[in-house]
């Protein structure tokens, strides 16, 4: 800033000087280096707790979607089982293995 500005800003604003407010002029370019400088450090943040939880739901939901189909036919299974053993004192003519005395 020129000196005749600087000067203008001054006598402007003297009575903010001495509350320890600085006055300053800007234009558009240093006001944008320090969004830009804001927004960098923003992203840098939001990418540090965002990736990590990312790759937790992603990991999370694999092993669920890769157990999911072994523990349905598990329980499949024992419901089956749990049937034919329920079923066979009412049914006598099924027979588990044919060396069982009758």
């Amino acid at each position: 800033m020129t000196q005749p500005n600087r000067d203008w800003v001054t006598s402007c604003c003297r009575h903010h000087l001495h509350s320890g407010i600085e006055v300053m002029v800007t234009r558009f370019a240093p006001a944008q280096t320090d969004l830009i400088e804001i927004e960098t450090a923003d992203m840098q943040r939001a990418e540090a707790i965002g990736l990590p939880m990312a790759t937790a739901v992603l990991a999370l939901g694999a092993v669920v979607a890769a157990t999911l189909p072994i523990t349905v036919t598990a329980a499949g299974i024992a419901v089956a089982v749990g049937a034919l053993f329920g079923l066979t004192p009412f049914c006598p003519s099924i027979r588990w293995c044919s060396r069982l005395p009758p």
